[in-house]
């Protein structure tokens, strides 16, 4: 199925419950295959419930949004997850704050980014992990995870992660073809990478309150 128009979805007046938001396609079996619009996405407010945001894609077609896709959660310990998906236009995800040991987390896995992105979260030891996975859900193998243009994260909670790649990885599951603008709290946050698996240029890095750490034996 495909949508021309717009997906919206807002439940950020909720202060006690929780959001679950699916956006799922099985190579053109079932599901959604296509957005024509833009994605706009809020999840509840509520500060102990956690939030899922999940696009997937099974199969070897993936799962388009032809505009930009905004996804903002809220307070409790919050998860988006996206799988196969492709983003033609700029994409912002902002997975907020969270109350003390409640972590946020996003991940992505065999996507792709044809415009900005952009990545924010405000809560302490949030998570942000880029091809992570060699295989989805299902058992089926997963591509890399590519950033065309220009990638951003701003985790001004302290002592935030992202990790991109993994020890056993035997491909490139992450690859950086623009800019990354890296910016941590206090602790600082940590990039962490597996050399051989991860593509980027160093002299296109700008890092603020970050480090990255080689993770390669």
């Amino acid at each position: 199925m495909t949508i021309t128009g717009n997906v919206a979805y807002d439940n950020s007046l909720n202060t006690i419950g929780g959001s679950k938001f699916e956006l799922l396609s099985n190579s053109n079996q079932y599901g959604v295959t296509s957005v024509g619009g833009l994605v706009n996405l809020k999840t509840s407010v509520s500060p102990y419930v956690a939030d899922t945001v999940e696009f997937a894609a099974v199969g070897s077609t993936p799962l388009t949004v032809n505009s930009s896709t905004t996804i903002t959660t809220g307070m409790g310990p919050d998860r988006v997850l996206l799988t196969r998906l492709w983003s033609k236009g700029t994409a912002a995800i902002d997975i907020g704050n969270s109350a003390p040991f409640q972590f946020d987390q996003a991940e992505i896995n065999g996507s792709r980014f044809d415009a900005s992105f952009g990545f924010t979260s405000s809560g302490v030891g949030a998570q942000l992990n880029l091809g992570t996975r060699a295989n989805d859900r299902f058992g089926n193998a997963l591509a890399a995870t590519a950033f065309n243009r220009t990638f951003s994260a701003l985790m001004a909670g302290g002592n935030s992660v992202i990790q991109a790649s993994f020890a056993s990885a035997t491909q490139t599951m992450v690859t950086f073809a623009s800019n990354i603008t890296l910016t941590g709290g206090s602790p600082a946050g940590l990039f962490r990478y597996w050399r051989g698996t991860v593509s980027y240029n160093s002299s296109l890095v700008s890092l603020t309150n970050f480090t990255m750490q080689d993770m390669t034996v």
